[in-house]
C-alpha cells in the first residue's frame, strides 16, 4: 500500500470519485466528512445528515477506510460566532467565506496533522481555486506542487459569467434553480462545461442534478455561489504570497472554456511566473475530459 492520503469526502461526485481513483492508483486512503453542527438528524444541506450518508455509503462500496471528523466547535467558534457578531454590528456576514478558510482549509487541515498526513500536490479549480490558493500561502510547507485548472485569480476584478451570474441574485438564484430541469441542465453543463461530449454521457451529468437539488433543493449550491470574497485584500494576499511560494506551480487552462477564457488563463500564468500553460482542448469542466492530461501536468513537477 503507497503513502496515506486523507480525502475529504462531502458526500458529492468530485470528492467520491477523487478518492476512488486515489484508491486505485494504490494509496491507503482515509475518507473525512466534517460534521459542523449538531440538529438531531434534521436536514440542513451542506454537511448534513445525507450527504454524510451519501459519502458513508461511497466508502463502504469502495472499501475505503471512512470517519466523521467532528468539527463543531470549531464552527462555532470561527462561523456561528462571527455570524452573530458581524450581524450585532450592522455588516453583512459571509459565512461559507469564513467556513471555507477556517474550517474546510484550516481545522481539516489539523485533522490530518493528528493522523500524520503531511504534504500534498494541490489542484485547484473555479470559485474554489482562491480558497485553495489562500491555504497554500499560508502554509506553503505543506505544498509540494501547485496546479491551476482555470481558475480566477483576479478576485478583485472577477465578474461572473452569464451562467453563474443569475445564481448570486438573492430570490432570482432560488427562482432560477428551481426552475431549472434535468434536460435543461445537461444542455447547460455540455455548452459550457465539456468539449469532448463522448467521455462524459448524460447520466453522468444527471447525477450533478440530483446533488444539486437534493434534500435542500439547492440551498447549499446557492450559498457557495453567494460566497466569493471579492476584494482588493484578497487578492493581494494571494499574489504576494503565490510570488514568494517555494513548490513549482504550473498552469493547466481548457482553452475553449466560455465561462474563463484565456484573458485569465494569462493572469494565472502571471501571478505564478509560469511562462507557458498547459492549453488542453477542453471547456470549464476540463477535469471530466482531460483527466489524464491534468495528472501528467502534476507529475512533471512533482
Amino acid at each position: 500500500m503507497g503513502p496515506s492520503v486523507l480525502v475529504a469526502m462531502s458526500g458529492g461526485v468530485d470528492s467520491s470519485v477523487a478518492a476512488c481513483l486515489l484508491q486505485e492508483q494504490g494509496y491507503e486512503v482515509i475518507g473525512s466528512h466534517m460534521r459542523l453542527v449538531h440538529l438531531d438528524g434534521v436536514e440542513h444541506g451542506c454537511c448534513g445528515p445525507a450527504a454524510r450518508a451519501d459519502a458513508a455509503e461511497v466508502a463502504r462500496i469502495a472499501g475505503i477506510e471512512f470517519e466523521v471528523s467532528d468539527m463543531t466547535l470549531a464552527f462555532d467558534d470561527a462561523v456561528i460566532d462571527d455570524f452573530v457578531k458581524e450581524h450585532r454590528a450592522g455588516r453583512t456576514p459571509n459565512p461559507c467565506a469564513r467556513c471555507n478558510g477556517e474550517i474546510k482549509f484550516g481545522a481539516f487541515l489539523r485533522r490530518a496533522d493528528e493522523l500524520g498526513i503531511d504534504r500534498c500536490h494541490l489542484v485547484i479549480h473555479d470559485i474554489g481555486g482562491p480558497v485553495g490558493a489562500e491555504w497554500a500561502v499560508r502554509n506553503p510547507d505543506r505544498v509540494l506542487s501547485l496546479t491551476v485548472l482555470n481558475t480566477p485569480l483576479n478576485v478583485a476584478t472577477f465578474h461572473r459569467p452569464w451562467s453563474m451570474h443569475p445564481f448570486s441574485i438573492a430570490r432570482v438564484g432560488e427562482l432560477y434553480l428551481r426552475s431549472m430541469s434535468r434536460f435543461a441542465l445537461v444542455q447547460l453543463f455540455y455548452l459550457q462545461g465539456i468539449g469532448d461530449r463522448t467521455a462524459v454521457s448524460r447520466d453522468e451529468i444527471g447525477v450533478y442534478y440530483d446533488l444539486l437539488k437534493r434534500e435542500d433543493g439547492g440551498r447549499a449550491f446557492l450559498k457557495i455561489m453567494r460566497g466569493f470574497e471579492l476584494t482588493e485584500e484578497k487578492q493581494d494576499l494571494l499574489w504576494s504570497g503565490l510570488a514568494e511560494r517555494p513548490y513549482p506551480a504550473a498552469v493547466v487552462w481548457g482553452k475553449d472554456d466560455p465561462a474563463l477564457g484565456m484573458d485569465l488563463c494569462q493572469i494565472a500564468c502571471d501571478v505564478l511566473d509560469v511562462d507557458e500553460p498547459n492549453l488542453v482542448p477542453a471547456k470549464h469542466f476540463l477535469q471530466e475530459d482531460q483527466a489524464p492530461a491534468i495528472a501528467g501536468a502534476v507529475a512533471a513537477i512533482a
